[in-house]
């Protein structure tokens, strides 16, 4: 015969195992037919599936041509050899080297620059207003997700920007060296300018941003060799005939057709 206490504590040990099981039963029921739950997870795949990966093309055919304008034209004994592209491509094609290889991945990286200085999502693009060559040397252009890209007049804007920025801060080409935290080249044309000038770079890859919905595209291009924070820009000389050529004028953008012929005259010559 049970003792009636320790019937009693059969009793609520049984019990307060089912209400337990009846308390899960009820929060998972809850969980489960809550309307908020389905929302929220609604909502988190609706974000996820509108996240579009930023895309970028290879625009060095198109890039090439202005920069080379700018490091020969009018430049009398100061100009500086023209830029050749940097190889580059999808694939390495049958016959090519390691050293072919090595310069295919490198031209890769103007492209995934480009992505990066965007920002993280091509409905955003949220980082390429502020863009700029701290972190990765070379030239940067960032403009907005409904402009027309013309690399050409791109590249000559913030050229001529740039120089004139360089001038108004007194810069002594003779001691001055290529430091982005410091003027004049924190400022981002002014960067540019010393970026295309730099006599030792050789070869260059550029690329551009596509697919941008909001916010700023970016261009970048990667120069081969390129200048570093302990070098200095311009000789005094070449410096001097790039004053002088932009106070002969306005401006020094040529037509399309014009670079053309240049960029011909220049094979012919090589």
């Amino acid at each position: 015969m049970y003792r009636p206490g320790v019937l009693t504590c059969y009793i609520g040990l049984l019990a307060g195992a089912a209400t337990g099981n009846f308390s899960a039963a009820v929060i998972t029921r809850s969980a489960n037919t809550n309307p908020h739950y389905d929302i929220m997870d609604t909502g988190s795949a609706l974000i996820q599936a509108a996240t579009t990966a930023i895309d970028a093309e290879d625009v060095t055919a198109a890039c090439l041509p202005t920069m080379n304008m700018l490091r020969v034209l009018n430049l009398r004994d100061q100009a500086l050899k023209a830029l050749e592209p940097e190889t580059g491509g999808a694939s390495v094609e049958e016959g090519e080297g390691e050293e072919d290889q090595e310069e295919l991945t490198k031209s890769n990286t103007a492209a995934d620059i480009a992505k990066l200085l965007a920002g993280t999502a091509a409905e955003t693009c949220e980082k390429g207003a502020t863009a700029d060559a701290k972190t990765h040397t070379g030239l940067v252009i960032s403009f907005e997700f409904s402009a027309t890209f013309d690399c050409g007049s791109l590249i000559q804007g913030h050229f001529s920007t740039g120089l004139s920025h360089i001038q108004e801060s007194n810069f002594d080409p003779a001691t001055g060296t290529y430091d982005t935290g410091k003027a004049p080249f924190d400022n981002l044309s002014a960067s540019n300018v010393a970026n295309i000038m730099w006599s030792k770079s050789t070869k260059a890859s550029c690329a551009v941003t596509k697919n941008c919905k909001a916010g700023h595209n970016v261009l970048y291009c990667r120069f081969v060799e390129p200048i570093t924070s302990k070098d200095k820009p311009f000789t005094t000389e070449l410096y001097e005939a790039l004053l002088q050529r932009q106070a002969g004028s306005s401006s020094i953008a040529l037509p399309s057709i014009a670079i053309t012929f240049f960029c011909a005259a220049l094979l012919l010559l090589s």
